[in-house]
């Protein structure tokens, strides 16, 4: 029997993973990539990458991180030229972290260009624990700690969302991977693990046991995007074009309206 690493590098599998990549961004961008440099070149890093941080002997989760880090490289790669021609701020959201075996939508790691920036906002739904127990908190970036205010509240759907500001402006340096840890103002974490699976499908509704989610919540399922209308029990999720797509028992569900986002601007 051959091994994860034999399998994971093998032709087969890299050319697999390389074609899903450039039909996404295909998709997305309407653009081929199959044959830019940036995009094959980063395409080798980001194998080794993968193999490397992905602490699982699952070739999908394997397989799974290695596109995560594709797509978003691109799309920081994109952003990256657009802040540099545009001057336009740097929006790193939560939901498109790295996932990992051990996910938390509070302590991640997430693909983002490097440079000098300045944390500019942070915007995250309220929850119901003790990272909100004050309006003070800390958002570790690659081991800066930025003190943070609250600024702000607004509700949308059944969320209401806090907007905070540092304190003080500090430069901090994001990598090509950036870790961000967002803590109390007794600088303690909170793990809250973002990634759910279905235990069954119906007609016109999924069943998650034991979610969390709201009402007017977007999700991702296979990358495609889905609105809650309606949840019962705690249980049955009610999507509004679950019609359009074929989902199965297991299929990963990521929150997007639960994932915090940052945004920067860039240091001249």
């Amino acid at each position: 029997m051959s091994s994860l690493f034999d399998r994971y590098y093998s032709d087969i599998n890299k050319n697999y993973i390389f074609d899903i990549a450039c039909k996404i961004i295909k998709d997305e961008y309407n653009i081929d990539v199959s044959q830019d440099k940036y995009f094959n070149d980063i395409y080798i890093t980001n194998l080794d990458e993968a193999f490397k941080n992905t602490d699982t002997d699952n070739i999908t989760l394997l397989n799974r991180n290695l596109l995560y880090l594709q797509i978003n490289s691109y799309k920081s790669h994109n952003q990256k030229n657009n802040i540099n021609d545009n001057k336009i701020s740097l929006i790193l959201n939560g939901a498109n972290r790295i996932i990992e075996d051990n996910d938390s939508i509070y302590n991640f790691k997430i693909i983002s260009p490097s440079g000098d920036y300045t944390l500019n906002n942070l915007i995250i739904p309220e929850e119901n624990n003790i990272l909100f127990s004050n309006p003070l908190i800390i958002v570790t970036i690659n081991d800066s700690d930025i003190y943070l205010k609250l600024l702000s509240s607004y509700n949308l759907n059944s969320r209401t969302f806090l907007e905070y500001v540092p304190i003080d402006k500090q430069e901090i340096v994001l990598k090509n991977t950036t870790e961000v840890i967002i803590k109390n103002s007794l600088n303690t974490s909170v793990e809250k693990n973002g990634l759910m699976s279905i235990s069954k499908v119906h007609e016109d509704y999924i069943e998650v046991p034991d979610n969390i989610y709201k009402s007017g919540d977007s999700i991702k399922i296979n990358n495609e995007i889905f609105n809650i209308k309606n949840i019962l029990n705690n249980k049955d999720v009610f999507l509004d074009n679950i019609k359009e797509y074929e989902l199965k028992v297991d299929d990963k569900i990521l929150n997007i309206s639960e994932s915090p986002i940052l945004i920067f601007k860039i240091t001249n």
